[in-house]
C-alpha cells in the first residue's frame, strides 16, 4: 500500500475522531434535566429561564457589550450519564466522575421547547467506542457506529420524536440496546440527563474531511502533501555566506532596499531559493527581526529571475494572513521601496500613478474604508475596480507610454529612444550585464577565498603579505633556476664528440657527469638524483621541468594578487574597504542586487505597456 495515502487516511480518521469528541463538562457548568422532560422534549419554565440567563451572560462577557435578547439557545444534552459504583466506601477502580457517552444537539426556545439543533445529529463520543487506549465505559465498537452512520446519516424528520428515534437506533446499532434498555452492568450507575450551553462548533471540520476524501481519490498526490506524508527530513539550511559556484548566492538576484541582509535573513533567502518543488519554508521571528525585509528580497529575486529567464510575465506572489496588520506591514514596506530618490531615476516607477510594488485586495465592502486609502487596491467586479480600472484603458496606456519613454530616455541617456520595444531590449541587456557582474564578483571572491584557505591566510593583510612573499621567493628562484639551466646547457656544449661517442665507458661518463654537476656544487646544492646514470641525458629535462614549476608558482602568486586587487577595486566601487571574511562580500553585493531589481522592474513595466497596447488594440478587456 502507498504509505503516503495510508498516512493521509490516518490523518482523516484522527480529524473525524476529534469531531466526535465529547465536550468537557465542569462542575457548575451544566443543568440537570429530568428524564421525563428530555423524552417529552420540553423543559420547565424555571429551568428554561435559568438557561437563557446563563447564555445571555456568556454572550455579554464574550462580546463586551449588551446584545439584543436571545430567542433561542443552543444546547447539548447528554441523554444519560454513567458513574462507577462504590464498593465498601470507595468507587470501583478509584474513580467517581460522571461519564457522558452520548450527546444530542438541540435548540431551546423561550417557551421551553426542545427542537432539532444544528448540526442536528446525535453522536457517541469517540472515547467510548472501541478500539481505545483509556479505561472508560464502552458503548460499542467504532466499526458498528460507522456502519450505522453510513446507513442513516440524519434523522428521518425534524421533530423531537424523530431525534429520539434516531438516538434509539444509534444505540441499538452500536450497543444492542435502546435508551430505555441501557444496562452497563453492576459496576456503573445510570444517571439522569444533563444539558450544557454549546457554541455550535461541531462539524467545523466537515469541509476538511471532504478535502481529505477527494485527495485520497486523486491519482497523483500533491508534491507537498506527499512530502509531509513521507515524513522526509528537510535539507539543512545553506550557509549564509556560501560562495560555491553552484550555491544559492548566484540565484539571489534582487533586493528592494539598499541595506544588506543580516546573516539569518541571508540564510533564509538561500533556503528559499534552494527549496525543492512542493515544499514549504517556515520562518519564525519576533517583531522587528526583519521578516518583511526578507519577503522583499525573496520577491525581488523572483522578479529578476523571471526577467532573465525570458518568461512572459513576472511571478505573482500572494501574501495572506489571518492578521490584517501583517498584510499592511508588507504593503507599507513595498510602498517604501518605490519612493523616488532625488537624482536617481531608477528608484522611481516609470508608470504614472504607481506608488508601490504591492496591491491590496480587501473585501469589496472595505475597498473604500479610510484605512485602506493609502494602498494601491483592487476588488473583483465586472470589470475589476480600483487600480486595474484606472490603468487598463486606452487613455491611461497612451499617457503612460509617453511618460515611460521620457523617463527611459533620461535614465538610459538615450534621447533617440523611440519605442517601448527598444527600451525593453536595452533594459534586458543592462540586466544581463549586471547579472554577469554579480556572477564575476562572486567568482572572484570564491577564488580568493580558496587561495586564502589553501595557504592558511585568515585576513586580507595576511593574504597580501603571503602573496608578496611568494612573488619575491618565486622571482628569486626563477632567476636562479634560469641561471642554473644556462650553466648546465653551457657545460653540455663543452662535451666533445669523442666523449659523447665513448660515454658508455664508465670513466669517461663519470668525468662528463662531474663537469655537468659543477653548477650545482658551486651553489652548495646536491646534484639531483635521476633515473639515468648519464646526467647529459637527464639534467636538461630536469632543469627545464623545475623552471616550469617555479614559473607556475610565480604565475599563481601573480594571479592571486591580481584577484585580490580586482576584488579590492570592486569593493571600493561599492563603497567598501578590503574584507577579511570574503563571504561578507555578499553583503556589499546587495547594492548591486537592488540595481538588478530596479532594472527588472522597469523592464516589466515596459512589457506590461506593450501587452496592454496589444490587448486594447485587439479590443480585448
Amino acid at each position: 500500500m502507498d504509505r503516503s495515502r495510508a498516512l493521509i487516511r490516518y490523518w482523516r480518521s484522527c480529524l473525524a475522531d476529534v469531531d466526535l469528541r465529547s465536550p468537557e463538562v465542569r462542575n457548575g457548568s451544566f443543568f440537570r434535566v429530568k428524564r421525563s422532560d428530555f423524552l417529552q422534549g420540553s423543559l420547565p419554565q424555571r429551568l428554561t429561564d435559568e438557561i437563557f440567563e446563563a447564555a445571555q451572560e456568556r454572550r455579554r462577557r464574550k462580546r463586551g457589550e449588551r446584545e439584543e435578547e436571545l430567542q433561542r439557545v443552543s444546547l447539548l444534552l447528554a441523554p444519560f450519564g454513567l458513574r462507577r459504583l462504590f464498593r465498601h466506601g470507595a468507587p470501583v477502580e478509584g474513580e467517581s466522575r460522571r461519564y457522558n457517552p452520548a450527546w444530542v444537539p438541540a435548540f431551546l426556545t423561550r417557551k421551553g421547547e426542545l427542537r432539532k439543533g444544528e448540526p442536528g445529529t446525535p453522536w457517541i463520543g469517540r472515547e467510548f467506542l472501541e478500539p481505545v487506549t483509556r479505561d472508560l465505559p464502552m458503548v460499542g465498537a467504532l466499526e458498528d457506529f460507522d456502519r450505522f452512520l453510513t446507513a442513516a446519516s440524519q434523522p428521518a424528520g425534524t421533530g423531537w420524536q424523530d431525534i429520539l428515534d434516531y438516538l434509539d437506533a444509534m444505540l441499538q446499532a452500536t450497543r444492542g440496546q435502546t435508551l430505555g434498555e441501557l444496562d452497563f452492568g453492576e459496576d456503573f450507575e445510570l444517571l439522569s440527563p444533563i444539558a450544557i450551553l454549546w457554541n455550535e462548533d461541531r462539524g467545523i471540520s466537515k469541509e476538511i474531511l471532504e478535502l481529505y476524501d477527494k485527495t485520497i481519490k486523486r491519482e497523483e498526490l500533491a508534491p507537498l502533501l506527499r512530502l509531509l506524508a513521507t515524513g522526509a527530513s528537510p535539507a539543512p539550511a545553506p550557509a549564509p555566506y556560501d560562495l560555491s559556484g553552484t550555491g544559492p548566492a548566484l540565484r539571489h538576484l534582487g533586493q528592494m532596499g539598499h541595506h544588506a541582509l543580516s546573516p539569518s535573513q541571508r540564510q533564509t533567502v538561500h533556503s528559499f531559493l534552494t527549496l525543492p518543488e512542493g515544499t514549504l519554508l517556515a520562518v519564525n521571528g519576533p517583531p522587528g527581526t526583519g521578516k518583511t525585509t526578507l519577503l522583499q528580497s525573496v520577491v525581488a529575486s523572483l522578479w529578476v529571475e523571471a526577467a532573465l529567464s525570458g518568461k512572459p510575465s513576472p511571478p505573482v506572489i500572494l501574501a495572506c494572513s489571518t492578521n490584517n496588520q501583517a498584510i499592511t506591514n508588507i504593503l507599507d514596506s513595498f510602498a517604501n521601496a518605490a519612493i523616488p530618490q532625488a537624482g536617481d531615476p531608477w528608484t522611481d516607477r516609470w508608470l504614472p500613478g504607481l506608488t508601490s510594488y504591492g496591491l491590496y485586495l480587501p473585501a469589496f465592502a472595505k475597498l473604500n474604508d479610510p484605512e485602506t486609502q493609502r494602498f494601491q487596491r483592487a476588488a473583483p467586479g465586472s470589470p475589476w475596480v480600483g487600480l486595474p480600472e484606472i490603468m487598463e484603458n486606452p487613455s491611461y496606456v497612451g499617457k503612460a507610454e509617453a511618460e515611460y519613454l521620457a523617463k527611459a530616455r533620461h535614465a538610459l541617456a538615450d534621447p533617440g529612444l523611440e519605442s517601448l520595444e527598444a527600451a525593453a531590449q536595452r533594459l534586458y541587456r543592462l540586466l544581463t550585464e549586471a547579472r554577469c557582474r554579480l556572477a564575476e564578483w562572486i567568482e572572484d571572491a570564491r577564488q580568493s577565498a580558496d587561495f586564502r584557505r589553501q595557504h592558511g591566510c585568515a585576513t586580507f593583510a595576511e593574504a597580501i603579505a603571503h602573496i608578496q612573499r611568494e612573488r619575491n621567493e618565486a622571482t628569486a628562484a626563477r632567476a636562479d633556476q634560469e641561471s642554473l639551466q644556462a650553466e648546465v646547457l653551457a657545460a653540455l656544449q663543452t662535451v666533445t664528440f669523442w666523449e659523447d661517442l665513448l660515454s658508455f665507458l664508465p670513466p669517461i661518463r663519470d668525468r662528463r657527469n662531474r663537469r655537468l654537476a659543477l653548477p650545482f656544487l658551486l651553489r652548495n646544492q646536491q646534484v639531483p638524483a635521476t633515473a639515468s646514470p648519464d646526467l647529459a641525458k637527464s639534467l636538461p629535462e630536469l632543469t627545464r621541468s623545475n623552471l616550469e614549476k617555479i614559473r607556475a608558482r610565480l604565475e599563481t602568486a601573480e594571479a592571486w594578487g591580481a584577484q585580490e586587487e580586482r576584488l579590492v577595486a570592486r569593493l571600493a566601487e561599492m563603497g567598501s574597504g578590503p574584507l577579511d571574511d570574503l563571504g561578507k562580500s555578499l553583503d556589499v553585493l546587495d547594492r548591486l542586487r537592488q540595481k538588478l531589481f530596479q532594472i527588472a522592474s522597469r523592464y516589466w513595466e515596459a512589457r506590461w505597456l506593450i501587452e496592454m497596447k496589444t490587448l486594447l488594440g485587439a479590443e480585448r478587456n
